[in-house]
């Protein structure tokens, strides 16, 4: 791939969800009504619009700093697509677009370069799945176990 779009891919979505994350850490009012209207439409507004908020941004938060490392930027992009699509499934399904200024759009942009990075990546997503699935047999290798066949147990019952 490209290394400038590889960087552009990368860049856009952490500069457009950093720029929002001192509205959430530091309780701005656009950040408070935001969520409290997400709270109390979606669960009654039970308190937790500053838990919804704070913890949205520190996910972001995570998102935006794997984003720019880049052997675990895949990580951060899967992160920006999850975190993306749950904003704008809360706007389209929950709270509306009206009044939100332009953060439905810029959550659009964001979804759409982590999206095209993560297909872009699929290689090496793959290549980390496989590794997983290597490393717990390896790890049943080293410890002497081996996985229950449920149909030699249920035969011998």
């Amino acid at each position: 791939m490209n290394a400038k779009l590889t960087w552009a891919l990368r860049l856009v979505p952490a500069v457009l969800i950093g720029q929002t994350l001192p509205f959430k850490f530091s309780g701005a009012p656009v950040s408070v009504v935001l969520f409290t209207d997400l709270a109390t439409k979606a669960l009654g507004n039970l308190g937790l619009e500053g838990a919804l908020r704070v913890g949205t941004g520190v996910v972001e938060l995570l998102a935006v700093v794997l984003l720019l490392i880049p052997k675990q930027s895949w990580k951060g992009a899967l992160l920006v697509v999850a975190t993306m699509a749950g904003a704008l499934a809360s706007h389209l399904l929950i709270i509306g677009f009206s009044g939100h200024g332009p953060l439905p759009a810029l959550a659009l942009i964001a979804l759409l370069f982590s999206g095209i990075y993560v297909l872009k990546s699929k290689a090496e997503i793959l290549e980390f799945l496989g590794s997983l699935k290597k490393g717990s047999n390896s790890l049943e290798k080293k410890s002497g176990t081996t996985p229950i066949d449920d149909a030699v147990v249920e035969g011998e019952a």
